[in-house]
């Protein structure tokens, strides 16, 4: 079987989603409660605290990394100390 590219994969997965929005739009308060709507936005909910629960591990590490690739202490202070001669 022949793997499609991933711009393609990516502009199929984009058609079938907008498909899936169009088919479970809410139409009113009466598809509110159906168990579909429930399980779609306990999954949404899910997903958004996950992404909030990756953000300050990867903020913190790319610092950390950052700063670990400066080299020396020294090229650190000089960084520092440049800047604050430019803030003046």
């Amino acid at each position: 079987m022949k793997k499609l590219k991933l711009h393609w994969r990516i502009f199929i997965a984009m058609i079938l989603g907008f498909g899936a929005g169009l088919l479970f739009q809410s139409g009113g308060a009466e598809s509110t409660d159906s168990w579909l709507f429930g399980l779609i936005a306990s999954l949404g909910t899910i997903f958004m605290r996950l992404l909030k629960m990756i953000i300050v591990p990867l903020i913190l590490t790319s610092i950390t990394t950052g700063v670990a690739g400066l080299g020396d202490s020294k090229s650190l202070g000089r960084l520092a100390a440049h800047d604050c001669n430019d803030a003046r």
